[in-house]
């Protein structure tokens, strides 16, 4: 039946009689004909032995050889077609079911590896059924997101809680606590370490730690917008600090481009009213910390590839804490009772809590996010998100806390972020 269903649009009913008499006359003659049904019951795939189909062709081929030849051979070939199609279809299901059922009956791991091979979600690559393009265009969409949420929170927070110390010190927490779930749990393929990859990292995450808790210090004396303008000034300490470092050399376009990073930040400094020198410092230090953590990162670690970005952030993350919790305590432990109190009777605890746990969140969730917008894209490309993305946090933190911005801090401002633009361009050719 199902053969003749799948024949009727190729042949007239003649046709069609004279193959059912065939047919019948066969099975009178004890020739069987099958057809063979498989149900796969996980998805209700099916697989077809196409017998009846070959054995009716004898009969059409007989019946069209004696009427028409060429018409014969046209409605043979276009059903031999229609055929091999169908069973390109059910080869496509039969894989689709194979990793569906092996995401399913698996675990750990294995379990997340063959859920993205699927077409799932991975924590290291993040949202793999996309094409590169529209992937990309999310991450980044995110990571601006994230980014500008973890802003408005850390600023809040350190409004009514001004010891950036500790509320880096839970920030780093945030991470490390989200690694170890992730490690453990499967989700994140827990990365292979040994002693001496540990003492290769110490220089990294002591850096790391530095320039975290700097920005975090600059934050809570100045604007968000203006800590982001002196941020932008990081370029100048990798040209100066990479020569007798790394031994590596720039061309004068390189060089060229540091000149209206340092003009912008002087422009942006000269009528910004949240103006502090301790937080222009710890902005400033945190610049230095971020190029020596990567220029040691390229030098120390440069022998233990086979662990990925997402897996060294949280590494440095960890470390990081060990570092940062006595350092904090010394600095302002004998602080934090009295902050506490001061700044629950401003918001209540519970929003203070929500505060504190939010910034955390964010800060973890914008730094994984950037490390899986870098997968499948260049570095430059990159550095050009980065510098875009700060462009993005300066202008909502503008806007959300109304920050008043002058003309020559405006000027200012924007000459920094095109200085830092034209270097991320000039360093570009020079590869």
């Amino acid at each position: 039946m199902q053969s003749a269903m799948l024949l009727s649009g190729c042949f007239p009913p003649a046709a069609l009689a004279a193959a059912s008499k065939a047919t019948t006359r066969r099975r009178k003659e004890g020739k069987k004909t099958t057809t063979t049904l498989t149900t796969t019951r996980a998805l209700s795939l099916r697989t077809h032995d196409f017998g009846d189909v070959a054995s009716s062709s004898k009969s059409f081929a007989y019946y069209y050889s004696k009427k028409s030849p060429t018409l014969m051979m046209n409605c043979i070939i276009g059903e031999r077609r229609r055929q091999r199609q169908r069973q390109k279809g059910l080869a496509a299901e039969r894989k689709t079911f194979a990793a569906f059922g092996s995401s399913v009956g698996s675990s750990s791991s294995p379990r997340v590896a063959s859920s993205a091979a699927a077409g799932g979600f991975s924590l290291k690559t993040g949202f793999s059924t996309l094409a590169p393009g529209p992937r990309t265009a999310v991450l980044f969409s995110l990571w601006y997101f994230f980014n500008i949420v973890f802003n408005v929170y850390n600023k809040s927070t350190l409004n009514v809680f001004p010891y950036p110390w500790l509320i880096s010190t839970l920030q780093l927490a945030a991470t490390s606590i989200w690694m170890l779930v992730v490690w453990a749990t499967g989700i994140q393929e827990k990365p292979k370490v040994s002693k001496t990859f540990l003492i290769a990292v110490l220089p990294v995450a002591f850096f790391h730690m530095v320039g975290h808790v700097s920005a975090c210090v600059s934050f809570s004396k100045m604007a968000v917008s203006f800590t982001h303008v002196i941020k932008a000034a990081e370029p100048v300490f990798s040209v100066i600090l990479s020569g007798p470092l790394l031994g590596t050399t720039y061309s004068p376009a390189v060089w060229a481009s540091l000149i209206p990073i340092v003009l912008g930040c002087s422009m942006a400094a000269m009528k910004e009213v949240s103006f502090s020198i301790s937080g222009f410092n710890g902005a400033m230090i945190s610049n230095l910390a971020m190029v020596l953590r990567n220029i040691t990162s390229k030098k120390q670690l440069n022998d233990f590839k086979s662990i990925d970005g997402i897996n060294l952030y949280g590494i440095l993350g960890i470390v990081g804490l060990f570092y940062l919790v006595p350092a904090a305590v010394y600095m302002e432990g004998s602080q934090w009772a009295a902050g506490w109190s001061a700044a629950v009777a401003k918001v209540g605890a519970e929003k203070l809590y929500q505060m504190l746990f939010l910034s955390g969140i964010f800060y973890h969730l914008y730094n994984q996010v950037s490390y899986q917008a870098l997968t499948g894209i260049s570095p430059v490309t990159f550095s050009v998100g980065n510098s875009l993305k700060r462009v993005a946090v300066i202008v909502a933190s503008v806007i959300y806390f109304r920050n008043p911005v002058s003309p020559l801090n405006a000027a200012g401002s924007g000459l920094a972020l095109l200085g830092a633009y034209l270097y991320t361009k000039a360093s570009e050719k020079k590869k």
